[in-house]
Order: C-alpha cells, then structure tokens, then sequence
C-alpha cells in the first residue's frame, strides 16, 4: 500500500488513464492505498430484454376507494404530478 497525506492531490497517485478502482484506508491525517482489480477495456455485457414492458405496458387502472387512505394519497399524488 502507498501512504499519502490526506490532502494529498490525485495527481500523487500516480495513476494512468483509463478505469481504476483503488481501495483506500483513511487514518487521522494520512491515507493508504492500493489497485484494487486491474482496469480492464473490454465493453459492458450486452443485457437482452426481459419483455416486461410489452407484456404489461397499458394494463394498469386507477382504482378509487375513498376508504382507502393511502390508495387516495396515491391517486392525488397522480393528479398532481401528471398534468
């Protein structure tokens, strides 16, 4: 691990560009560090689609039921934020 002060600036760190992920440990006024998994380039994962938007998109209703406090609550809540 590399101790520095805790003002030090992140130009004393030394690091390359790119992605880093560093793990830090914080103590009175001085700071430890070390490279905590190697920066990698490769691209993010593609995530396929659940199809839960097709399958539900247009299936919800409003529900009144003035002895329902907290559904009431909602529904202003609606009214109000949606013009």
């Amino acid at each position: 691990m590399t101790i520095l002060s805790k003002s030090a600036s992140l130009e004393s760190l030394e690091l390359g560009p790119g992605t880093h992920t560093l793990k830090v440990v914080v103590a009175g006024d001085t700071m430890a560090f070390e490279l905590a998994a190697p920066a990698t380039s490769a691209s993010p994962i593609a995530r396929q689609g659940t199809g839960f938007v097709e399958n539900w998109s247009g299936t919800a209703r409003k529900i009144d039921d003035p002895g329902d406090e907290w559904l009431e609550h909602i529904n202003r809540k609606l009214i109000t934020s949606y013009p």
